[in-house]
Protein backbone atom coordinates (compact mmCIF):
# COMPACT_ATOMS: atom_id res chain seq x y z
CA UNK A 1 0.00 0.00 0.00
CA UNK A 2 1.30 3.42 -0.98
CA UNK A 3 1.21 5.83 1.83
CA UNK A 4 -1.14 8.39 1.79
CA UNK A 5 0.74 11.05 4.45
CA UNK A 6 -2.25 10.63 7.03
CA UNK A 7 -1.98 6.87 8.23
CA UNK A 8 -3.48 4.81 5.28
CA UNK A 9 -6.53 4.44 8.30
CA UNK A 10 -9.50 3.70 5.84
CA UNK A 11 -7.42 1.23 4.18
CA UNK A 12 -6.13 -0.39 6.34
CA UNK A 13 -9.09 -1.01 8.24
CA UNK A 14 -10.68 -1.82 4.43
CA UNK A 15 -8.15 -4.36 4.59
CA UNK A 16 -8.96 -5.67 8.22
CA UNK A 17 -12.62 -6.07 7.12
CA UNK A 18 -12.01 -7.63 4.10
CA UNK A 19 -9.51 -10.00 5.32
CA UNK A 20 -11.27 -11.21 8.22
CA UNK A 21 -14.62 -11.44 6.28
CA UNK A 22 -13.98 -12.92 3.42
CA UNK A 23 -16.43 -15.47 3.70
CA UNK A 24 -13.57 -18.28 2.67
CA UNK A 25 -14.80 -19.95 6.06
CA UNK A 26 -17.54 -22.43 6.49
CA UNK A 27 -18.76 -24.58 9.60
CA UNK A 28 -20.86 -27.85 9.05
CA UNK A 29 -22.48 -27.57 12.47
CA UNK A 30 -23.62 -23.87 13.19
CA UNK A 31 -22.20 -20.30 12.37
CA UNK A 32 -18.69 -18.85 13.22
CA UNK A 33 -17.09 -15.12 13.94
CA UNK A 34 -13.59 -13.65 12.30
CA UNK A 35 -11.76 -11.26 14.75
CA UNK A 36 -7.95 -10.48 14.53
CA UNK A 37 -4.86 -9.58 16.87
CA UNK A 38 -3.95 -6.43 14.98
CA UNK A 39 -2.69 -3.36 17.51
CA UNK A 40 -0.15 -1.12 15.37
CA UNK A 41 1.75 -0.78 12.79
CA UNK A 42 5.65 -0.94 13.21
CA UNK A 43 7.29 2.67 13.36
CA UNK A 44 9.34 2.90 10.34
CA UNK A 45 9.85 6.27 8.72
CA UNK A 46 7.39 8.73 8.20
CA UNK A 47 3.60 6.83 7.92
CA UNK A 48 5.10 4.04 6.81
CA UNK A 49 5.35 0.79 8.63
CA UNK A 50 3.87 -3.39 8.39
CA UNK A 51 2.40 -5.51 10.62
CA UNK A 52 1.31 -9.37 10.70
CA UNK A 53 -2.16 -9.77 11.56
CA UNK A 54 -3.89 -13.20 12.42
CA UNK A 55 -7.28 -13.72 11.88
CA UNK A 56 -9.16 -16.52 13.77
CA UNK A 57 -12.02 -17.49 12.85
CA UNK A 58 -14.25 -19.42 15.06
CA UNK A 59 -17.37 -21.55 15.63
CA UNK A 60 -20.29 -21.78 17.84
CA UNK A 61 -18.57 -24.55 19.66
CA UNK A 62 -15.31 -22.23 20.13
CA UNK A 63 -13.64 -24.31 17.46
CA UNK A 64 -10.72 -21.97 16.36
CA UNK A 65 -8.74 -22.06 12.90
CA UNK A 66 -6.27 -19.01 12.03
CA UNK A 67 -4.80 -17.56 9.27
CA UNK A 68 -2.27 -14.67 8.82
CA UNK A 69 -1.16 -11.85 6.67
CA UNK A 70 1.06 -8.84 6.30
CA UNK A 71 -0.24 -5.38 5.65
CA UNK A 72 2.50 -2.92 5.07
CA UNK A 73 2.46 0.88 4.08
CA UNK A 74 5.45 1.98 2.21
CA UNK A 75 7.39 5.35 0.33
CA UNK A 76 8.18 5.12 -2.80
CA UNK A 77 7.27 8.53 -4.07
CA UNK A 78 9.90 10.85 -4.45
CA UNK A 79 9.53 14.00 -2.52
CA UNK A 80 8.93 17.43 -4.61
CA UNK A 81 12.09 20.01 -5.47
CA UNK A 82 11.09 23.45 -5.59
CA UNK A 83 12.03 24.88 -9.39
CA UNK A 84 14.03 28.13 -8.04
CA UNK A 85 13.95 30.49 -10.88
CA UNK A 86 16.66 33.24 -10.52
CA UNK A 87 15.86 36.95 -11.56
CA UNK A 88 16.54 38.01 -14.85
CA UNK A 89 20.62 38.79 -15.42
CA UNK A 90 21.38 36.31 -11.99
CA UNK A 91 22.33 33.07 -11.73
CA UNK A 92 22.59 30.58 -8.74
CA UNK A 93 25.57 30.63 -6.76
CA UNK A 94 26.47 27.99 -4.10
CA UNK A 95 29.40 28.37 -2.04
CA UNK A 96 29.62 26.49 0.41
CA UNK A 97 28.71 22.85 0.77
CA UNK A 98 24.99 21.51 0.97
CA UNK A 99 24.45 19.30 3.86
CA UNK A 100 21.42 16.82 3.21
CA UNK A 101 18.38 18.12 4.87
CA UNK A 102 16.00 20.35 4.40
CA UNK A 103 17.39 22.59 7.13
CA UNK A 104 20.06 23.54 5.77
CA UNK A 105 19.21 23.45 2.00
CA UNK A 106 16.11 26.66 3.50
CA UNK A 107 19.28 28.08 5.15
CA UNK A 108 21.09 28.01 1.92
CA UNK A 109 17.71 29.69 0.60
CA UNK A 110 17.68 32.40 3.04
CA UNK A 111 21.14 33.49 3.92
CA UNK A 112 21.10 36.02 0.79
CA UNK A 113 23.76 34.88 -0.95
CA UNK A 114 22.48 32.51 -3.14
CA UNK A 115 22.14 34.88 -6.73
CA UNK A 116 24.78 36.92 -8.12
CA UNK A 117 24.69 39.51 -10.91
CA UNK A 118 26.24 37.74 -14.28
Amino acid sequence: MECDGAGNLSDLNGWLSANGNAGAASDVCGTYTWSNDFVALSDDCGFTGSSTVIFTVTDECSNTSTTSAIFTIEDTTVPDVPVLTCPKGYHLVCRRQLLCGHHHFQHWLCDGDRFRRV
